[in-house]
Formats: C-alpha cells, sequence, structure tokens
C-alpha cells in the first residue's frame, strides 16, 4: 500500500474518533452543569424580572444556623480569594507579550494537530502522485498541503465547534467568600433576604447573620460577606464587609 495513502487513513481515522469523542464529551459536561443549574433556578419557585434573578425558597427554622467566622477573617478571605485570582492571572500572562517559540512548538505537537497534517500529508501525496513523481518534489508538496489543510481548514473549524462546548453552571455552594448584597434590613435575630450573582443570575436566600456579629445592623444595599450556603434550604451564614456597614 502507498505511504501516503496509509497515512492519510490513518490521520483521518484519528480525526474522526476526536471529533467524536469530542462532541461526546461537550454534551455530557453540558448536561451535567445544566442540570446542577436548573435545581436552584427552577426547582425553587422563582420569579423572573428584566435583569433576570430567582429566589430560592426559604425555610426558617428555630434552629439558628451557627458560623464560625469573623468579621477580619472573613475580610481576610475574601482578600486572599481575589489575591489569589489577581495571582493566576500574573502567572498566566505571557512574559511581556513576546513570541514564545515552546508554546509554539508544542501547539504543533498535539495529538490533533498532528492527525491532521498526516491526514493533509498523505492526501496531497496522493493527488500530486502523477504530477510529481520525483520523491523530494512530492515530499515537500506533501507537506506544504499539511500544513495548509491544519491552518487554512481544520484548525479554523476545530476552534468554532470548541466554542459550543459550555463550562459547568456554578451552584449556590460555590459562592462561599463571594459578595452577597442585603435586598432588606435585617431584624433584631441577624436575618434577612440577601442576593447573590451567579452566573449573571441574581439569586436571593436568607441570610442569616455570624454569631459574632448579630448585634450589628445589616440595612438594605449592604455588602456582606457569605461565610457558608446551605443550598437545600436556601440559607447562608454571612459577615459583613468592613467599611460597608453602618453602626448603630
Amino acid at each position: 500500500m502507498d505511504p501516503y495513502f496509509s497515512l492519510f487513513l490513518v490521520g483521518g481515522a484519528g480525526l474522526l474518533v476526536m471529533t467524536i469523542l469530542g462532541v461526546a464529551g461537550g454534551h455530557g459536561h453540558e448536561s451535567s452543569g445544566g442540570h446542577g443549574h436548573d435545581f436552584h433556578l427552577h426547582g425553587t419557585g422563582g420569579h423572573g424580572h428584566g435583569h433576570g434573578h430567582s429566589d430560592v425558597a426559604i425555610h426558617h427554622t428555630p434552629t439558628a444556623h451557627h458560623g464560625h467566622t469573623s468579621s477580619g477573617h472573613a475580610a481576610n478571605g475574601h482578600g486572599a480569594h481575589h489575591a489569589h485570582h489577581a495571582h493566576g492571572r500574573t502567572h498566566n500572562e505571557p512574559n511581556g507579550g513576546g513570541f514564545n517559540l515552546r508554546t509554539a512548538v508544542l501547539s504543533w505537537l498535539s495529538p490533533r494537530v498532528l492527525l491532521t497534517v498526516g491526514m493533509g500529508v498523505g492526501a496531497t501525496g496522493v493527488l500530486v502522485a502523477n504530477v510529481l513523481p520525483v520523491e523530494p518534489l512530492r515530499c515537500l508538496a506533501s507537506l506544504l498541503g499539511g500544513v495548509a489543510l491544519e491552518k487554512l481548514i481544520v484548525s479554523p473549524l476545530w476552534n468554532m465547534l470548541t466554542r459550543f462546548a459550555s463550562t459547568p453552571a456554578r451552584t449556590l455552594e460555590s459562592a462561599v467568600l463571594e459578595e452577597a448584597t442585603a435586598v432588606t434590613g435585617f431584624d433584631t435575630s441577624g436575618c434577612g433576604l440577601v442576593s447573590i450573582n451567579l452566573d449573571g443570575h441574581e439569586m436571593r436566600l436568607l441570610g442569616r447573620l455570624a454569631a459574632e456579629h448579630r448585634e450589628q445592623r445589616v440595612r438594605s444595599g449592604d455588602i456582606l460577606i457569605v461565610d457558608s450556603v446551605d443550598g437545600a434550604r436556601g440559607q447562608c451564614v454571612v459577615s459583613p464587609l468592613s467599611g460597608h456597614l453602618s453602626n448603630v
């Protein structure tokens, strides 16, 4: 069998398998993420406004939900949370925006690129066999054909397909150490309605001040920090964000 034809078959079969697995994996993530999101959005009987928000079912229980995070600890944790993201962004940015040769070389060694180039080399080699029977010329033309197939056709299509892959939706439990806004003023027992922005959706649930902050007054619009979340009951424990709460 002609080696170019064999290369075409191997590259094409490999690309087909990768595409099938990639599409199946994308649907799997989308399905699991979607169900997790719907549990909180639709399973609670919320109502929508122009900007879009959902109310989580609130169950008042006589037993107080205890929290053990102090204001300073919550603020420090929140600061560390943001610092962690900032630190990650710093390391992920290219050094000076220069051309990274190592990254460019490794990108050409990925299985998908190798299979694409291999299929292109094989296909071009078969097509130009009668025009360029001399092996060095046939090999060079085949390499050019493989690179052109990758850069001009397969790579743009692959990038377009990967855009449809959705990231898993966040749940209420992932809102720990995030900011929450007091929708109503808190009562004397330290309870009130708060809203959390989750993937662009405003989630409203019952907020309880941590035990050590029950004496502080929370007004509508005050910014709080989420210490813990009980998604099943639609409740969360919050602490005041330093500098945003008004003292009585």
